[in-house]
């Protein structure tokens, strides 16, 4: 909603990937600045889908493009994000077709802010069970078999941040260390709506208590820690 001071670079991103059929669907929450003319101008230049309507968030309109989509696998940018080179896609393709029985396979990301500068690269490898932990796997790096949706729910539109963070708790158990692929895939625009803000990391302590990941008590420790982490990063 309302951009359209980036939204351009992501489709471009987008547009760049060669030597792949894919579809892209960009669900607007009626914007009021100039990203539905930016949608428009790229309309006819390739397979893009858009629809523009009131939402409940990012889970409704993550949910609405999952229900809209005919791929078998998908992956979700959020406006500013970019892939990171134009073979991205088909390079990850190629890395699927060898892991036929996957639901979810994932990379790393690279943080970039506003002025397109590129900040650091942050692996997607990690050992499972640090995902009871924190998120770990970020959504614009992790490529997700439609199946796992059918099979385990779409995003609970209850939860406004970390609902990436829920549907990887409610699959855990569908999650191979080995479909980790050491590839970078996109790049990050900080400052996003689950850039660790306190309502992202309320959110993360939410969904620990309600999959019963720890007790209630470490779930709040665990909480309170990253919320001093979050205010001595953000005021060094």
């Amino acid at each position: 909603m309302n951009s359209g001071r980036h939204i351009e670079k992501t489709i471009k991103s987008v547009i760049s990937q060669e030597n792949i059929d894919l579809e892209h669907i960009i669900i607007d929450s009626i914007s009021k600045d100039n990203t539905i003319d930016i949608l428009n101008k790229y309309k006819n230049k390739y397979d893009l889908i858009t629809q523009s309507e009131e939402d409940e968030g990012i889970s409704d309109a993550f949910n609405k493009g999952i229900k809209k989509s005919s791929g078998e696998w998908l992956v979700f940018l959020g406006s500013g994000d970019q892939f990171i080179h134009s073979n991205v896609l088909d390079d990850v393709r190629k890395k699927i077709i060898k892991r036929p029985s996957a639901l979810l396979v994932w990379g790393n990301i690279v943080f970039i802010n506003d002025n397109g500068e590129i900040g650091k690269s942050v692996s997607g490898r990690f050992p499972k069970k640090r995902l009871k932990r924190y998120m770990c796997m970020p959504h614009q790096a992790t490529f997700t078999n439609k199946k796992l949706f059918e099979k385990f729910g779409l995003f609970d539109k209850n939860i406004k941040c970390a609902m990436d963070y829920d549907l990887l708790l409610r699959s855990f158990y569908e999650i191979d260390e080995n479909n980790y692929i050491d590839y970078d895939v996109s790049y990050m625009l900080i400052g996003g709506i689950s850039d660790l803000g306190q309502n992202a990391i309320r959110d993360f302590r939410e969904i620990q208590i309600k999959h019963s990941v720890w007790p209630t008590s470490i779930c709040y420790l665990l909480f309170y820690w990253a919320i001093i982490k979050n205010f001595i990063k953000r005021t060094i």
